[in-house]
């Protein structure tokens, strides 16, 4: 399976470890879930416009998302 990985889809335990490599690699096994994954890490790219493009629509649902998770407790502190 070949696929981009955007650190938003990983993982905490993963993604600590996807921000490390600094060269592309095997890693692994890493706990995701019930399962382990060994993974082949083949090419690593800093983003682009062309990119950026590609993603902005998910990005904006991802931010939307974690802002009204942050609101949400943010509310429920004060009844705590």
């Amino acid at each position: 399976m070949s696929s981009k990985v955007r650190p938003w889809n990983l993982p905490k335990n993963i993604k600590k470890i996807f921000y490390k490599l600094k060269k592309p690699q095997i890693v692994g096994p890493l706990k995701c879930k019930k399962m382990w994954k060994v993974i082949c890490v083949e090419k690593i790219e800093k983003g682009n416009k062309k990119d950026y493009e590609k993603i902005k629509k998910g990005l904006k649902e991802v931010f939307k998302k974690k802002f009204s998770i942050n609101r949400f407790n943010n509310r429920c502190k004060r009844f705590i």
